[in-house]
């Protein structure tokens, strides 16, 4: 399963990005107007190159992924049932993971790390 999308329609690959360097106070209305540009660009079946900011729905994840969504979810549940890998990245379905809980662990050399456990 491919999992770098390229639009079905293989006359015309267009790639953009957008790297802005902004004022604290105006990331949301940029960030506002991205989102925008994406919607725009998955309604005309185009498809987003999954590297920093991702503010999709369900519902744009399927467009996303297209026929292979329901695969996209098998290869979850069958990989990562539970959920450790790109945590709140992606949204998938019908998934119900464990609540995980922080526990401080005692190392060797007596420094406390958090780690995340299933309880």
């Amino acid at each position: 399963m491919p999992m770098f999308r390229l639009p079905q329609e293989e006359e015309l690959i267009i790639g953009f990005g957008i790297y802005p360097s902004i004022p604290k106070s105006q990331v949301q209305p940029i960030l506002a107007e991205l989102k925008k540009l994406s919607n725009l660009s998955l309604e005309m079946g185009g498809k987003r190159y999954l590297t920093c900011w991702i503010d999709f729905t369900i519902q744009e994840w399927q467009s996303q992924f297209g026929d292979y969504w329901p695969k996209v979810n098998e290869m979850k549940r069958k990989y990562d049932s539970k959920g450790i890998f790109n945590s709140g990245f992606f949204e998938y379905e019908q998934i119900n993971y464990p609540v995980i809980a922080p526990q401080e662990n005692q190392l060797v050399e007596n420094v406390a790390t958090k780690s995340a456990i299933a309880v």
